[in-house]
């Protein structure tokens, strides 16, 4: 069963009795609806609804999520308020978008953020391409959210995901649903409620803390020895030198500043524009790193030699295990001198010192992260048909040639960005 609440509806989600979803903004009247959230039924029978709660009801939603939190651990960072929100804040005027509620007699039980893209027209209508998590940003705009997921216990994962996409169908009737970057424990459910999933998967090479830690080994003894013998010229090279972990938000700032810089001078040289280029991206991560740095859940990392940067690494903490997400490095005519391989070495030891788990390189193909790996993880994008006469059409578009050709025209249009940026910023004759 599903059902969507549109604006202004008398629609009620109940706590054992009935609790209009109004109240829960109430001081006195939310504490008992978080201690039902709390103590959710188990009963094999019960029955499982998801209602699609419009936009403008998130002054309701933002307790709710927290308070699933709570129940539903271990949480991704991906499917957090506190970067769910943020999302809100930068991109929420501009992609269009629905929580998804799960319902369990009546208590929910879990949520997740449900968006739409494509042409405007679609797009207001909700009748785009349709897409879970913070996703679905305008071209040049993208964080590309690795690791998505939905928020919600174990025991209601396989219920949600099927009724979940039973409720777009219905209420949105999408040309397609989209599942992207997805882990294969997160997207599973989705798969076994729907067959016409058409999956892509995605290397992301990960180097093992736990393995070194457990043969009591240090990092660069783990990689190949042509990778060694070049980091540890490239150390020598740059002795004496000195690393930073942020632990104050201005140090994390003033990092985050000198990546972008760096970051963004090696992109605009390379003629391709960099990620921070738009206004909105890095609006997204400046609000973004404070909060997570309250919740040592950021990471923002600097190799220096001397008073020179050598590199710079922004990163996040998801349950243990460091997502790398983006970096910044000083150029140097001496080519004993890596550095990016070395910034990333030296940050590996400092994980590895503080106990987590992994050092995830997230997707990509680039030949470093190969380098640095042990091992490797699997992301998954999937998509499905709105409807079932859309499926060849869906399918084609998810092939591999198809794909590369998007990706191509993608290239394309950032390059006509930035030309269009070089002109905006050119002196007037």
């Amino acid at each position: 069963m599903s059902s969507i609440k549109q604006n202004g509806s008398n629609t009620r989600i109940h706590a054992k009795d009935e609790f209009d979803h109004r109240s829960m903004e109430n001081e006195k009247a939310w504490p008992n609806m978080k201690s039902a959230l709390l103590d959710a039924p188990n009963e094999e029978t019960a029955s499982l609804t998801v209602e699609l709660i419009p936009a403008s009801d998130r002054n309701w939603i933002a307790p709710l999520w927290i308070a699933l939190e709570e129940k539903c651990q271990p949480v991704r960072l991906s499917a957090r308020w506190t970067w769910v929100s943020t999302w809100l804040d930068v991109f929420g005027d501009t992609v269009p978008h629905w929580f998804a509620v799960a319902h369990c007699n009546g208590i929910p039980v879990g949520t997740c953020l449900v968006t739409c893209t494509g042409p405007w027209l679609l797009r207001q209508r909700g009748t785009g391409v349709i897409k879970i998590g913070t996703t679905g940003e305008p071209l040049g705009h993208s964080i590309a959210t690795e690791y998505n997921d939905i928020l919600v216990d174990d025991h209601y994962r396989l219920d949600f995901a099927k009724e979940l996409l039973h409720a777009i169908r219905r209420e949105l009737r999408p040309f397609a649903i989209s599942l992207p970057a997805f882990s294969r424990q997160a997207i599973d459910p989705f798969i076994r409620a729907d067959e016409s999933f058409t999956q892509v998967d995605e290397r992301c090479p990960v180097f093992e803390l736990e393995l070194a830690r457990n043969r009591g080994a240090e990092p660069i003894s783990l990689l190949r020895s042509s990778v060694r013998a070049r980091l540890r010229r490239s150390l020598r090279e740059l002795q004496p030198y000195q690393t930073e972990w942020a632990s104050t938000v201005e140090q994390a700032d003033d990092i985050l500043d000198e990546l972008i810089d760096l970051h963004q001078r090696r992109w605009m040289k390379a003629g391709r524009i960099g990620a921070f280029s738009s206004d909105r991206f890095q609006a997204f991560h400046r609000a973004l790193v404070p909060k997570l740095l309250a919740e040592e859940r950021v990471v923002l990392f600097r190799l220096r030699q001397g008073s020179s940067t050598v590199g710079t690494l922004y990163s996040f903490i998801d349950n243990g295990d460091i997502l790398f997400y983006q970096s910044g490095f000083a150029q140097f005519e001496d080519n004993k001198i890596r550095p990016g391989l070395t910034t990333h070495l030296l940050c590996i030891d400092e994980c590895l010192a503080r106990g987590y788990t992994t050092y995830n390189f997230l997707s990509g193909e680039q030949r470093y992260k190969d380098e640095l790996s042990t091992t490797s993880e699997m992301l998954i994008n999937a998509q499905a048909p709105g409807y079932r006469a859309l499926a060849p059409l869906v399918h084609y578009a998810y092939r591999p040639d198809v794909r590369e050709r998007m990706r191509t025209i993608k290239h394309f249009g950032e390059r006509v960005m930035l030309m269009s940026a070089r002109e905006h910023r050119r002196d007037p004759v």
